[in-house]
């Protein structure tokens, strides 16, 4: 579902909220974990989103859209904080029957690194796959290579999902994922940017572990004899 612009109304609800479906929404942009976000939507008299159908889903990824970056994932109120595998909304609302909506992506929830909290927006991968596989069809094995592109996603969830869904996608199809780890470049990549590079290598590295996936890991290969971060020093 499209809503335009002239779509998004405060209605009855208070200055700086948007009317949806009978309940009053405010975007707030300010990173922050899920447990400070719902304390922050507590303050002001609510609390972090819930979603009972697929346009009230349609619906927060529009109001994101309206509002900031279409490419960022952020919290909406759905945990098992309060008892591992039993899901509810901060909201009080049900996610526990099977009529109760919920709109998970591929493989999830897996509980990997004791998750318990729930993003939305998370990367949509694969829709892409069939037509990836599909040019590889004997393909026993496909290698992953992270590109120097992703370093400035290495600290986003959504790169994080993205790599989540395809492992996920690639093992459910028969195939043998190889995830071949960033690879640096002295001649590219200043401190910080080899500070994102080393978060995304060492997330990668962990999470393939866990997941019993093949890891190339390109980093410390060639750290020794390629790599040698700047040194800073006084006139």
């Amino acid at each position: 579902m499209t809503f335009g612009e002239t779509e998004f109304c405060q209605g009855p609800c208070p200055g700086g909220w948007t009317y949806h479906n009978r309940r009053c929404f405010q975007y707030v942009s300010e990173e922050a974990n899920w447990l400070d976000a719902e304390t922050h939507c507590l303050d002001i008299g609510g609390n972090l989103a819930s979603e009972g159908s697929e346009d009230d889903h349609a619906f927060l990824k529009e109001l994101q859209t309206h509002n900031g970056d279409s490419a960022k994932p952020f919290w909406i109120g759905l945990s098992d904080v309060h008892k591992e595998g039993t899901w509810l909304w901060s909201d009080g609302n049900s996610a526990v029957s099977p009529d109760d909506f919920t709109k998970w992506n591929s493989g999830e929830p897996n509980n990997v690194n004791n998750e318990d909290c729930v993003h939305s927006n998370f990367g949509d991968i694969d829709h892409l796959l069939p037509s990836i596989l599909g040019q590889a069809p004997s393909a026993e094995s496909l290698v992953v290579h992270v590109w120097s592109s992703d370093i400035r996603l290495a600290q986003s969830e959504k790169l994080k999902a993205d790599f989540k869904s395809l492992i996920y996608t690639l093992s459910q199809s028969g195939r043998k994922p190889v995830i071949s780890g960033p690879l640096p470049s002295s001649s590219r990549h200043g401190c910080m940017r080899f500070t994102r590079l080393r978060q995304l290598h060492v997330w990668l590295k962990s999470y393939c572990k866990i997941m019993s996936i093949t890891f190339v890991d390109n980093l410390n290969l060639t750290s020794k004899t390629r790599w040698n971060p700047p040194k800073l020093g006084r006139l």
